[in-house]
């Protein structure tokens, strides 16, 4: 048995989340989408981070820059 979770789900699914509620076994949602009223979660600044990162890039001189990503519908 686990001592805790840390969950990670891109969309809001109800009932998986009602369950681990349900179960009182102690989670952590990372960089969930959606309410989860009754959970923990921590999100990352994707976006500022991004942001950071491209602003660095470019002050070291860089200016041939590509982002590869994921599929959209998975944040």
């Amino acid at each position: 048995m686990a001592d805790g979770l840390l969950v990670l789900m891109p969309r809001s699914l109800p009932d998986y989340l009602d369950g681990l509620i349900a179960s009182r076994t102690p989670f952590v949602l990372i960089d969930h989408e959606g309410d989860a009223p009754g959970a923990d979660a921590v999100s990352a600044a994707n976006a500022d981070g991004t942001r950071q990162a491209m602003e660095h890039l470019i002050a070291l001189g860089h200016q041939r820059i590509a982002v590869i990503t994921g599929a959209p519908e998975t944040g």
